[in-house]
């Protein structure tokens, strides 16, 4: 996993983006979620009724879902609720000047929420270094976003 997300990473890794129900990659990878979690832990899914298509690597979705999944854990020693959410919204020409990006279309937007303690101010600034985590020495890949290429 950690030579496929320094593949990735470095970009010399070839991905497969192909039209996918985003909800059904959900739906499928939550029994694996499950068993990552522990028995303290609630996994809700909030899913839209609507079939979203994306073109996506259902890989790397469900990678991600996994280092978002096991980093909550992490997050919540002693239990809490872990909720995956997806809905699909319409980003507008008003959007955009509100928020200063964005390009006008229709989107799929998952989240992943838990009730652990949060980030702090200096750690929230650097989510997004490529070699940071959260982790103690030994237990973070350090690839970015707290643990792996995606995470807490």
């Amino acid at each position: 996993m950690l030579t496929q997300n320094l593949l990735t990473f470095s970009r010399k890794q070839i991905i497969n983006p192909q039209p996918c129900v985003i909800n059904e990659i959900i739906r499928n990878v939550a029994p694996v979620l499950t068993k990552l979690i522990r028995e303290d832990i609630e996994l809700k899914l909030e899913l839209s009724t609507e079939d979203s298509i994306v073109v996506v690597d259902r890989l790397q979705i469900e990678q991600v879902l996994m280092n978002l999944v096991t980093n909550a854990r992490d997050a919540m020693p002693a239990g809490g609720i872990l909720t995956i959410s997806e809905q699909t919204i319409d980003i507008d020409g008003t959007f955009i000047e509100v928020h200063g990006y964005g390009k006008i279309g229709r989107y799929a937007i998952i989240s992943v929420e838990d009730t652990g303690a949060g980030l702090d101010e200096m750690t929230k600034a650097r989510l997004f270094e490529p070699f940071f985590t959260t982790k103690e020495m030994g237990r973070g890949t350090g690839l970015g976003f707290g643990n792996g290429i995606w995470g807490r």
